[in-house]
């Protein structure tokens, strides 16, 4: 019964019987005081009614302001005044303890006890779940498992080096080596090797202006030893000249800081190790190399991850100083290796776990790598992204428009012999041409089988092929010709169909041509 109870009121009763706590919002009266409605609230005792505020709370211990989700943890509830602008959700309190009108109610993720939350980090295959089990937030891993490790290391036993006639020219060279696990370093001359290195040589200028020669070379397998000019024809450093017999830079100590860029590609995307050695003022020796692996050449890039090295021990004009990594060699020392992540340049050094970096290079841990100077990190085939869904794994849906990622556990290629005339009223996608597959000839129109020497392909030599015939078999339903002139084409058009198919989306082209398994080589047939 609401006796008693005046309009606009809020007011709670308790059922100790029934456990229950009705609370009425607001009241409904007649001018005599004759209650015609009310709006209620029912729930388990001391659930019907809370005051947020502005900041979800989870690890109150006081239940009035404990801000946490109904049975959870880690989820909190707040409210942003004005309709939920990141600038409002600070503001606290509101008129009575109640939400204010236009208000936004959220469900917020707070992993820590912290004000506005902590940052969690997903492992490959973890996931967070939401309130109710509504849906999985999961990370399923990177979108290539190609990669190349490349270890940069101080050099800190001399090395010999040769021009490309085989002629030795020094034995005694200090300086930065780089060694690949694949032959992924590009030469200008578009050679590629697994070892490059960057030399230094002792027999420098020790007047105005002070200068002293660097080497770029690469190590040749077939010859066994570093050769120092494979083709630096358009290299040159501050504008000094370059010497042909030997490939060496004269670097000008007192004036533009020394760079030079390895391409590194593992498969469809350049990255860079450059390497940077800064100008001193005085005839001594370069006061400070880095070297960093990022997406960008000729800079030090401030997305990548940058190793420090320092001249150690004594240079003259007979002997190269040798390299140590930090303040001291053989050791971990504060910001040795600095991080680009998460927007932020970081202190890498001595950390037990991979880092990923904002140009997509994974640094591998640096708490054992920096004790031999050395940086070790893996560059990806493809510019890095992450796998990740919403939704539930291997779940199903019954309406709406939720798309669940559901991994493929059984077999769904088949020869065009196999298909059937059931499987005939699906969506179909065809791999290969007239000359090979039966159902490929049968959507062309054309003799079972047809070769492209007849000329009758819309496709030429070189060329792959994609198209789509509409309500070829069944109306409503899609047969995808995936072809090409011969297999590589075919397989440069199926690449294109795997990688490619978020810029293949919005065209409005029913077929398109294939060059090339980039996204310059897509035409619109």
């Amino acid at each position: 019964m609401l006796t008693g109870w005046s309009a606009g009121s809020s007011v709670s009763k308790d059922s100790t019987v029934a456990g229950l706590t009705i609370t009425a919002t607001s009241v409904a009266a007649l001018q005599d005081g004759t209650v015609v409605g009310a709006d209620l609230v029912v729930g388990p005792t001391g659930t019907t009614t809370h005051e947020y505020d502005g900041a979800a709370d989870v690890s109150s211990t006081s239940a009035t302001s404990r801000d946490n989700f109904a049975g959870e943890t880690a989820w909190g509830i707040q409210y942003c005044p004005g309709g939920g602008t990141a600038s409002t959700c600070t503001a606290t309190g509101g008129s009575n303890g109640y939400i204010p009108a236009n208000a936004q109610v959220q469900v917020v993720y707070l992993p820590q006890s912290v004000s506005g939350g902590d940052v969690q980090y997903l492992k490959a295959g973890s996931k967070v779940s939401l309130p109710n089990n509504f849906a999985d937030l999961g990370f399923i891993g990177f979108n290539t498992d190609t990669f190349s490790t490349v270890t940069v290391k101080a050099l800190r036993s001399t090395v010999s080096a040769y021009n490309s006639t085989d002629n030795q020219i020094g034995t005694s060279f200090y300086g930065i080596s780089i060694q690949a696990d694949k032959s992924v370093i590009y030469s200008s001359a578009g050679n590629t090797f697994d070892q490059a290195y960057v030399l230094f040589n002792a027999s420098r200028s020790t007047s105005s202006p002070y200068q002293f020669p660097i080497a770029v070379g690469f190590y040749d397998e077939t010859k066994g030893h570093i050769i120092v000019n494979d083709n630096f024809a358009t290299a040159s450093a501050n504008g000094n000249g370059l010497s042909a017999e030997y490939a060496w830079f004269d670097y000008n100590m007192t004036g533009t800081p020394f760079t030079y860029s390895f391409r590194v590609n593992v498969g469809e995307f350049d990255y860079y190790i450059n390497v940077r050695i800064t100008n001193s003022s005085t005839a001594s020796y370069p006061d400070l190399i880095n070297v960093t692996a990022t997406n960008t050449s000729s800079t030090v890039d401030k997305n990548g991850a940058v190793a420090m090295y320092q001249i150690d021990g004594s240079w003259d004009t007979t002997t190269a100083g040798k390299l140590k990594l930090g303040s001291s060699s053989g050791s971990t020392d504060t910001n040795e290796i600095t991080v680009s992540t998460e927007n932020a340049i970081r202190d890498g050094s001595n950390k037990a776990q991979e880092i990923v970096t904002d140009a997509g290079i994974i640094v591998e841990p640096t708490s054992s790598s920096t004790t031999s100077d050395a940086m070790i990190v893996n560059v990806p085939a493809k510019n890095l992204a992450v796998q990740a869904y919403f939704g539930q794994l291997g779940a199903t849906t019954t309406g709406g428009s939720v798309n669940a990622a559901i991994p493929v556990t059984s077999s769904v290629a088949k020869l065009d012999s196999e298909i059937t005339s059931a499987e005939e009223q699906h969506n179909l996608v065809v791999v290969g041409d007239a000359a090979v597959n039966t159902i490929a000839a049968q959507v062309m129109n054309l003799t079972y089988p047809t070769y492209g020497s007849s000329g009758l392909f819309p496709y030429t030599s070189g060329q792959g092929y994609i198209k789509i015939y509409d309500g070829f078999y069944t109306p409503g339903k899609v047969v995808l010709l995936v072809a090409g002139w011969d297999a590589s084409d075919t397989r440069n058009a199926a690449s294109v169909l795997q990688q490619y198919a978020t810029l293949l989306k919005g065209s409005t082209a029913t077929a398109i041509k294939v060059t090339s398994a980039t996204a310059t080589g897509i035409t619109p047939a």
